[in-house]
């Protein structure tokens, strides 16, 4: 295929959808299975109480500064804390959001290896998606042909499994370096 990619679990968790077969078509951005996202929901929602505890402290020192009441200190290290609360709740927000799988783009599933209800651990492979749409193809050439080939040059290209047919190609690379068969 001209594209391959294994799609792998970002977080663990009990899988309670999959949307997906092998052999589904898929588009890019399609959510292919979902684990379950309670712990993380339940992350984005402190985050968000401790972002909205941080907005109202920053209102009230500034509030308190312009009356003297607080040092410049003080109120620097309350917007640090709202800074940082702001970026914790981003982080959680993007864990929250891995527990979709989705496809990476638009191909077929070639391969599913996750139930609904099993268990996955973050790098755990669950489907592989190809596009096929374009193909490539290597080809080993011995040392006494490949003088006659270079890169942009179009072939034909047959296969046994698909007897009698033939595709145009093009080359589009041609390795400097010889393997351990002079190919």
């Amino acid at each position: 295929p001209k594209q391959e990619v294994k799609l792998s679990a970002e977080i663990s968790g009990r899988v309670t959808k999959v949307l997906v077969d092998v052999g589904s078509i898929v588009r890019q951005g399609q959510t292919l299975a979902i684990i379950d996202g309670d712990k993380q929901n339940v992350t984005v929602t402190n985050a968000k109480a401790v972002y909205n505890n941080a907005v109202s402290e920053v209102a009230r020192f500034e509030n308190a500064y312009s009356t003297g009441g607080v040092t410049k200190q003080q109120l620097d290290q309350v917007k640090l804390q709202l800074e940082n609360a702001k970026n914790n709740l981003r982080s959680s927000q993007l864990n929250a959001s891995d527990i979709n799988i989705k496809a990476s783009f638009a191909g077929i599933v070639n391969s599913k290896t996750v139930e609904q209800g099993a268990h996955v651990s973050p790098g755990q492979e669950l489907f592989e998606i190809v596009d096929v749409t374009n193909l490539k193809l290597k080809v080993n050439v011995d040392e006494k042909n490949i003088g006659g080939l270079k890169v942009g040059q179009s072939v034909k290209v047959s296969a046994q499994a698909l007897a009698g047919k033939s595709f145009d190609a093009k080359i589009s690379f041609i390795s400097p370096k010889a393997d351990a068969s002079l190919n």
